[in-house]
């Protein structure tokens, strides 16, 4: 997800559960709820960085 962020992609999909070891499918892909928060601030943190790469340009 970081690096599609950094090469400009406009959406990240990404399958978010409570206890993703308890699901009935695709529990080892998901991520964890709690998690959630912190994977969204690098990924805005990503962002924020290649704006200001490109507005230095």
């Amino acid at each position: 997800a970081r690096a599609a962020v950094a090469a400009g992609v406009d959406g990240v999909f990404m399958e978010v559960r409570d206890n993703p070891k308890e699901a009935k499918s695709d529990g080892a892909n998901a991520l964890e709820s709690t998690r959630l928060r912190g994977v969204l601030k690098e990924l805005q943190a990503v962002q924020r960085a290649m704006f200001e790469a490109a507005r230095s340009i």
